[in-house]
């Protein structure tokens, strides 16, 4: 602490004279004691007990705080998953809390924003190109926060990400023809969802009845056998 309008050389050391008790106390007015151990964050410093017995009055409203850096922030990207044909979105867990450091000191939410996180590939980050698979995740950026003007060191960790296949859906039509004559198949025959980044696919289709000696009836059986059979289908 520092003092102001003492006269003729008087201190709290001079005799007589009592000095006041300064202690640091949380948001909640409790006293904390200041060690290698005390949290992160801000505290009120207050002082008190003062006694100057030549002066009317010792004035001990004036507060400071202190301001207690965390030792390291660590951030980890998200583990989690996405299908083939759409680019993974991958965040990030902070500890101690994103919203408790930017609370404590604004500047730090540029770094926060800056932070770029993706599905590695290799040496690239994946996109809705890349392969199904087991892959990583990994965030990107400044080696250090400044918190109460302090540099605190940042810590990165990796997580796990999955690319799940697409699924293809084929929806097959009814078809008719006359009995004697032949019927062939073409892609009008069937639709085709589902196909990722420009993808085209061709499907043949089978049936007992599409031969001249068919006999007259439905022929559903074989068609629908064939739409189980492709009906779903995965890729990668």
């Amino acid at each position: 602490y520092s003092t102001d309008g003492f006269e003729s050389g008087d201190s709290f050391a001079s005799e007589g004279y009592v000095a006041p008790t300064c202690v640091a106390k949380d948001g909640e007015g409790n006293t904390v004691v200041v060690s290698s151990a005390l949290a992160w964050g801000t505290y009120t410093i207050t002082c008190s007990g003062a006694v100057a017995g030549n002066y009317e009055s010792v004035d001990q409203t004036a507060t400071a705080q202190l301001r207690v850096a965390p030792s390291g922030i660590t951030i980890r990207a998200t583990d989690g998953s996405s299908t083939y044909g759409t680019t993974p979105a991958v965040s990030y867990e902070a500890t101690p809390t994103e919203g408790d450091v930017t609370a404590a000191e604004a500047a730090a939410a540029a770094f926060y924003s800056a932070l770029v996180c993706t599905v590695r590939d290799g040496s690239a980050a994946a996109t809705a190109s890349t392969s199904i698979g087991e892959y990583s995740t990994s965030c990107a950026g400044s080696s250090t926060v400044s918190i109460f003007d302090i540099d605190v060191p940042v810590t990165y960790e990796s997580g796990s990400w999955t690319i799940n296949a697409a699924t293809l859906s084929l929806t097959v039509n009814t078809v008719t023809k006359t009995y004697g004559t032949t019927y062939t198949f073409s892609g009008a025959d069937y639709t085709l969802t589902g196909a990722q980044n420009g993808e085209s696919f061709s499907v043949d289709l089978t049936s007992g009845g599409t031969p001249a000696d068919a006999t007259v009836g439905s022929r559903s059986e074989e068609h629908t056998s064939e739409l189980q059979s492709r009906g779903l289908i995965s890729y990668a």
